[in-house]
C-alpha cells in the first residue's frame, strides 16, 4: 500500500514540474508580483509568445499582478498557481487603450458626443 501512495505522489510531482516547465512563467516575460507595477505588456508577452509556438500554457506563480486588458488567444491556457491573484488597474488609460481613453476625456471635458466613422 505504501508502495502506491509513493508513486502516486512521486507521479504527481513529476507532472507538476513537467507542466511547469513546459510552460510560459510571465516572470520570465518581465512581470512584477508585487502588485503595485502595471504587469499587462510583460502578460500579453508570455501570451503571444505562447500563440506564436503554436500554443500551450501560460501560468501566474504565487503573488499578486496588476493588470490592464489582456488579449488571450487561441489555443492557450492561461493557469495561475494558489495564491496568484490579478488585480485591475483603476486606471481608465489601461483598461480602455489609448483610442478609447482619449474619447473618454473629450466627452469629460465637452458637451458633445464623438462617434468613430467607420
Amino acid at each position: 500500500m505504501k508502495k502506491y501512495f509513493l508513486l502516486t505522489v512521486l507521479s504527481l510531482a513529476l507532472l507538476n514540474s513537467y507542466a511547469k516547465s513546459d510552460g510560459y512563467n510571465i516572470l520570465d516575460y518581465g512581470a512584477t508580483n508585487d502588485g503595485k507595477t502595471l504587469t499587462t505588456a510583460s502578460i500579453q508577452k508570455a501570451i503571444d509568445a505562447c500563440a506564436a509556438n503554436g500554443g500551450g500554457m501560460v501560468y501566474a506563480p504565487k503573488g499578486e499582478f496588476l493588470i490592464g486588458t489582456l488579449n488571450l488567444a487561441s489555443n492557450v491556457d492561461f493557469h495561475m498557481e494558489t495564491g496568484a491573484k490579478l488585480i485591475a488597474t483603476t486606471d481608465p488609460y489601461w483598461w480602455l487603450g489609448p483610442e478609447q481613453y482619449g474619447q473618454l476625456q473629450l466627452q469629460q471635458y465637452c458637451n458633445f458626443r464623438f462617434e468613430p466613422w467607420y
